[in-house]
């Protein structure tokens, strides 16, 4: 496969209408109708009108199952949409994990998902909002004055089907152009979603969210001083350190505190009249 089939699969884009119809197959249809409406050749006249007849007709139900076949992948697209947003609005509210180059190929693929669906849905709408094409009206029935015998008439008739066929043939390639467009971008979206599943085990780092500058840090005085163990940004409580009594009647206590972060400490209580010893 060419890099330019490649680019071509990686970003679905709508073939050129040159592409699409070209002009000289198109003028050779012409040519053909307009045959047929001068023939002159009567044993023929009703195996040419049910023949064009049956073109007109194919190309009917060719149109038919284009729009049949966009419904499925519009509702499938619909469906992929509801589920890349709804991942989304489970991400948004969940805490802000540090990325990974994992996690980054993830969001990545996530927004290209988001893309790749929503061009789906477009080019799905549109195939959508393409009429029925060209039918045969009131205004083609009516018989030309110059108009000579059944079998002149059946040929007319043939032409007129032939050439709504042949318009219809050019609306049904532009809409399975864009059908087939809007399939490749919901299979791409759908790849790039799986993509974002494999990556999401990988795409955190393991270590703690908590910055080190607000993590508890151990309380640093001396016996004789009672110091706070705050910092700016810091999840700590004022712990009281340990302060040693001055010996007197009957105490000797000595109050002592553990070093418990995000809880104060408990104190012993202090014999009633005693005072903390001051260096």
């Amino acid at each position: 496969m060419s890099l330019r089939s490649w680019s071509r699969e990686v970003l679905p884009l709508p073939s050129s209408e040159l592409a699409l119809n070209p002009p000289q197959l198109f003028q050779k249809y012409s040519d053909a109708a307009d045959q047929v409406t001068s023939t002159t050749v009567s044993s023929v006249s009703r195996t040419m009108l049910e023949e064009a007849r049956r073109l007109f007709d194919e190309e009917g139900s060719r149109r038919e199952s284009i729009n049949a076949r966009t419904g499925v992948l519009l509702g499938t697209s619909g469906v992929l949409g509801a589920v890349i947003v709804a991942g989304g609005q489970i991400g948004l509210g969940s805490a802000r994990p540090v990325l990974t180059i994992y996690g980054k190929i993830a969001l990545v693929c996530y927004l290209l998902a988001i893309l790749y669906v929503a061009l789906g849905i477009i080019y799905c709408l549109i195939v959508q909002s393409v009429g029925r094409g060209h039918v045969m009206g009131p205004d083609d029935l009516p018989i030309s004055p110059n108009t000579k015998g059944d079998d002149e008439y059946r040929f007319v008739l043939a032409g007129k089907l032939m050439g709504y066929a042949t318009e219809n043939y050019r609306l049904a390639n532009r809409s399975l152009d864009r059908m087939q467009t809007a399939l490749k971008c919901v299979r791409n979206g759908l790849i790039a979603l799986l993509l974002v599943g494999l990556l999401i085990p990988w795409s955190t780092s393991a270590g703690s969210s908590v910055s080190p500058s607000t993590s508890c840090q151990p309380c640093q005085a001396n016996n004789a001083e009672v110091r706070p163990a705050l910092q700016i940004g810091s999840n700590c409580t004022p712990h009281r350190l340990p302060i040693r009594l001055r010996a007197g009647a009957g105490a000797g206590l000595e109050s002592r505190s553990e070093h418990h972060c995000g809880m104060r400490s408990r104190d012993e209580m202090l014999p009633r009249g005693s005072e903390p010893h001051r260096p």
